[in-house]
């Protein structure tokens, strides 16, 4: 059966999300600590002075412990908004002609995951990336820009490795390799790219159908890239498609 769009990232989501509850946890526990210290210092005979020093010391433990919380948070909630782009462009795909377009999604690879991976009738082969950056897109000196920022990961360098990996492993399902065309797609973004950035694609939400439009660079496979696509879905989301698999 296909896989559901958005699963990968959300698991990676709620793993982050249960990092950054156990650095919330181990903060309260500092307060309760701290608290204690206060009440029982007649009790215990310390200096005011010592259970100050001491306090401060927690304090200080406690600030780091809540910037490594707020870092998992925030991953967490990046690839939250990844999920629910993902769940946005499957929504697009599932209105393709199933006549016409095999479509894939959140399949498993040797560098995370593939988000959606569609096969035209025609012997066309997409390997897509969805982003859920929102702003403007652009490319300077082969490189994407977000906002006028680069990335924190070369998405071009991603979408490029994924669908290498998408080749090499259609070529053992099919015994030859197929091109497969890389695509960024960018559906809450307006993208200011007019070509591809180091044979990449990336689109906006508005030209994802034309991209898939597109005619195969090579027809040679068509038909034993139609006919084997049961196969090519076993093996794929299968996770088994990889040599040391």
């Amino acid at each position: 059966m296909d896989n559901q769009s958005g699963v990968f990232a959300r698991i990676k989501a709620k793993a982050n999300r249960r990092k950054a509850s156990l650095f919330l946890l181990l903060i309260l526990g500092i307060a309760l600590l701290i608290i204690a210290l206060s009440l029982g210092s007649l009790a215990t005979g310390l200096g005011g002075s010592v259970i100050l020093a001491i306090a401060l010391a927690l304090y200080v433990v406690s600030e780091r412990i809540e910037r490594k919380a707020e870092h998992y948070l925030k991953i967490a909630q990046d690839f939250e908004r990844g999920a629910e782009a993902e769940e946005e462009v499957e929504a697009i795909l599932s209105g393709l002609s199933s006549d016409q377009y095999f479509v894939l999604h959140d399949i498993p690879c040797d560098y995370g995951n593939i988000d959606h991976i569609v096969i035209s009738c025609e012997g066309a082969v997409f390997a897509i990336e969805t982003k859920s950056s929102s702003g403007t897109v652009d490319v300077v000196d082969e490189k994407l820009l977000v906002n006028g920022l680069s990335p924190e990961r070369d998405y071009i360098k991603q979408a490029r490795t994924n669908a290498m990996w998408l080749k090499d492993s259609l070529g053992r399902i099919l015994g030859q390799k197929p091109y497969v065309t890389a695509v960024i797609l960018f559906p809450n973004a307006y993208v200011n790219v007019r070509r591809p950035v180091r044979d990449v694609i990336v689109s906006s939400r508005p030209y994802l159908l034309r991209v898939l439009r597109m005619l195969p660079r090579s027809t040679y496979q068509r038909e034993n890239l139609w006919s084997s696509r049961t196969q090519i879905q076993e093996l794929l989301c299968s996770g088994k498609s990889s040599p040391a698999a």
